[in-house]
């Protein structure tokens, strides 16, 4: 098949008029052969003419088509756009949220090192206080030691003075001169 562009741009070949009203065998063959050489062109022409219509119908489905991907491939950038500004916002979120975390977790670092100061304190304070304690408990086994010695130093000189308060009532009742040492007695109690 020809070049299209070339037949579309061939001219129309019309046949040259008879001069004489009767031609001879030579012009009628001269003039039969530009006939079928135009009507050759003429189908050559159509055939040119059908195929750059064809190929016309072919490229605009083809822009329809691209038209039609084109269409799509602006939705999915929209979507993939719509995506990633989600993506963006969550990810500014994660940061925002992982920067509250750190400061939360520094802040607890500090708080944790202040309870560890305050408890390494208390501990020595109650290591003291125990220490004072085990003091305190000796001492006052030592006091309710001596408690009980002077009790019953107590309760022993209770008995010699019972003793000799009696010893005295009988010299008393024996001799009848003891009144004084009632009136001793009395004043010791």
């Amino acid at each position: 098949m020809c070049d299209v562009a070339q037949i579309l741009t061939l001219p129309t070949p019309h046949p040259t008029p008879p001069t004489q009203p009767n031609p001879t065998p030579q012009e009628k063959k001269q003039l039969m052969q530009q006939w079928k050489s135009s009507i050759i062109a003429l189908k050559r022409r159509d055939e040119a003419l059908a195929a750059a219509t064809t190929a016309l119908k072919d490229a605009q489905t083809s822009t329809k088509d691209y038209d039609t991907e084109i269409d799509g491939l602006k939705r999915q950038i929209m979507k993939a756009q719509q995506e990633n500004e989600t993506c963006i916002s969550v990810k500014d979120r994660l940061e925002s949220e992982s920067r509250y975390v750190d400061e939360s977790i520094a802040a607890m670092k500090s708080e944790r090192e202040a309870i560890q100061a305050r408890y390494a304190m208390l501990q020595r304070s109650l290591e003291s206080t125990n220490a004072e304690e085990k003091v305190v408990v000796v001492r006052s086994y030592t006091i309710d030691s001596e408690m009980k010695i002077v009790k019953h130093n107590i309760e022993m000189a209770t008995r010699e003075r019972h003793g000799l308060g009696e010893q005295i009532g009988l010299n008393r009742g024996a001799g009848g001169a003891g009144g004084g040492v009632e009136e001793d007695e009395s004043k010791s109690l």
